[in-house]
């Protein structure tokens, strides 16, 4: 048996989701599972469709087992994103290869940029940039334009550069896991036409708020689940959908409460408090605290951490894995997690909660942000659906 990791949101699931799991078992994998984001990504925004509809496709077109990254993961910067991410892979003990999706496909140049980004020269590079106002990946650029301006233009595409966080993950948790790439193909990332069959997640989820013209570009079950998700209603409308209980958390908060959110000491936690006093509404709130050290990614994490409550100190260890969805050869991967994996394995978060201490904290602020999310649905879902939805298996 032969398992690989893959970190995912399928945002929705669509044809180069399935190409990315169909090539990582022509490298060898017998078994896939996939480490997905909730209910929130790493876009800073609420998915297209919920967690538990987006595993079940999953889990329908070649993933094994699909476990939750927990909240403040899932909406966290690239390298907290990634950490979080390799942390649950590992934790299984099953894993063998960590697979991902690059503009380069080709491991070894990722792995020496990688290694420059690491150079101590290049670092004091970065760390100059940023304060003298650039922001971190605009930094991270010039800076090895400088030093090592053969690599250089790797960290100008976001799947080289995510792909990055996930080498550094591996080497920093000293995992035993082996990076393999498979080159992305068709559609650039977030790019707005589509090449054939393959287009971004963010064309199709703007060709699903128009309600027609994504069903070539997404597997039958991807399709048949996002035309049931319209009809019910179950499609998310984003921050917009509770624009006001937005601008009303962030008001609540105080300055000191808005410095302790993640990466808010460079300043940023300042201007989201200051913005959120007089801003009408989320664009303009994100047009006043976004400078050109703060990019507009880096702007909506901190409101969506606001939102959520997530703080700097709630990057802890991950205190479990939470199932959402076993595949075909979900209960072989079980059997081997049984014997190695080093943390407790649950679908319940009732079962979860008995853990108690920071299990039972994290279970409870889960269900919270699920809570959260079904506020921004077509049709609003009640409370509790976390605790409610029954675990899918194929």
């Amino acid at each position: 048996m032969h398992i690989a990791g893959i970190v995912a949101e399928y945002n929705p699931f669509h044809n180069g989701h399935l190409y990315h799991i169909e090539e990582t078992k022509k490298k060898g994998a017998t078994h896939i599972i996939a480490v997905m984001s909730g209910n929130f990504v790493q876009r800073a925004e609420p998915a297209v469709v919920g967690k538990f509809e987006r595993a079940r496709v999953a889990a329908s077109l070649g993933v094994d087992l699909v476990i939750e990254l927990p909240f403040m993961y899932s909406t966290a910067v690239s390298e907290r994103f990634a950490r979080g991410a390799v942390s649950v892979l590992e934790a299984t003990g099953a894993v063998s290869t960590l697979s991902f999706g690059s503009e380069s496909g080709d491991i070894h140049s990722l792995a020496l940029a990688e290694d420059a980004v690491r150079d101590a020269k290049v670092r004091r590079r970065i760390k100059l940039l940023t304060e003298m106002g650039d922001s971190y990946p605009a930094a991270q650029a010039k800076a090895l334009q400088v030093f090592y301006p053969g690599l250089a233009g790797l960290v100008a595409e976001p799947n080289n550069l995510l792909a990055l966080g996930y080498i550094k993950a591996l080497r920093d948790i000293g995992s035993s896991m082996s990076p393999v790439t498979v080159e992305r193909r068709g559609a650039k990332h977030d790019g707005g036409e589509a090449a054939g069959a393959f287009a971004s997640a963010r064309m199709i989820r703007e060709l699903v708020a128009l309600r027609a013209g994504f069903g070539q570009l997404l597997p039958k079950e991807s399709e048949l689940m996002l035309l049931d998700a319209i009809a019910a209603g179950r499609i998310s409308e984003g921050l917009q959908r509770i624009e006001s209980t937005v601008l009303f958390c962030l008001r609540r908060m105080t300055r000191q409460e808005a410095n302790l959110l993640p990466d808010a000491s460079t300043g940023i936690g300042d201007r989201l408090f200051q913005a959120a006093q007089t801003a009408s509404s989320v664009e303009e709130l994100y047009r006043l605290v976004k400078t050109k050290r703060y990019t507009m990614s880096r702007v909506r994490r901190a409101v969506i951490a606001a939102l959520l409550g997530v703080t700097e100190a709630d990057y802890y260890s991950i205190p479990y894995l939470r199932l959402l969805a076993i595949g075909a050869g979900g209960e072989e991967i079980l059997r081997v997690m049984k014997r190695r994996c080093k943390l407790p394995v649950a679908a319940s978060l009732s079962e979860i909660e008995e853990l108690g201490g920071v299990a039972k904290e994290t279970a409870e602020r889960e269900s919270a942000v699920t809570d959260i999310y079904n506020l921004t649905l077509a049709k609003r879902a009640p409370k509790g659906e976390d605790y409610t939805t029954k675990l899918f298996k194929l």
